[in-house]
């Protein structure tokens, strides 16, 4: 049993040809920057963070950078030994948008993926999304992971950085402030899931 907490960092990718998402992202009222890197179709990954959890409590941390394949390969030999994915809004964004940079780069899918993309919303197994879990499966708003983070641990996880610097910090070359931030997210959402799992 491999229980993995994961988190995704990611960037607007200067070589995509922009003019169709520029329409787009006029529409939305994004910046076009910000409408790429958000998006789980043309964003491109510049890191993975996780930290990997067996049954006998042993850990394992992980911020994987540099070249976008590379990273989806090493993201790949991880989830390829995991029983289960935990995320926070990765549903949606994290998990998907790693599924398409392995396509786009021909890297195979783990199985796990796979499961995850045909469980019920409401599954735990094998990917639980602790963002369902704090919004009661849609019953509440959605949270943000500082928002959850603040009203059930007392912290807060974006103090120092938030998503939002993430494109500047690519610009400018800091991986490693990058990687840092990642990290700090997954360790965050480790914490959030042991105060979620109180209320079953």
């Amino acid at each position: 049993m491999l229980s993995v907490y994961l988190d995704i960092e990611t960037v607007s990718d200067p070589y995509l040809p922009t003019d169709a998402l520029q329409i787009k992202a006029d529409r939305k009222g994004e910046p076009l920057c910000k409408f790429i890197a958000t998006s789980p179709w043309c964003c491109r990954i510049v890191c993975v963070g996780m930290i990997a959890c067996d049954q006998h409590g042993n850990e394992e941390s992980f911020a994987l950078t540099g070249d976008e394949e590379e990273i989806v390969k090493r993201s790949r030999d991880v989830l390829a030994r995991a029983t289960r994915i935990i995320t926070f809004a990765g549903k949606g964004f994290d998990v998907p948008a790693l599924a398409f940079a392995m396509a786009r780069h021909g890297v195979k899918v783990p199985e796990i993926i796979k499961q995850a993309k045909a469980q019920k919303p409401w599954e735990t197994l094998p990917h639980w999304d602790l963002c369902e879990e704090a919004c009661w499966n849609g019953k509440t708003r959605r949270p943000s992971l500082q928002e959850a983070c603040i009203g059930l641990l007392g912290e807060d996880p974006k103090a120092k950085c938030t998503g939002d610097a993430v494109q500047h910090l690519w610009e400018q070359g800091r991986i490693s402030d990058i990687a840092d931030y990642c990290l700090s997210d997954v360790r965050y959402t480790k914490l959030l899931a042991a105060k979620l799992q109180w209320v079953g």
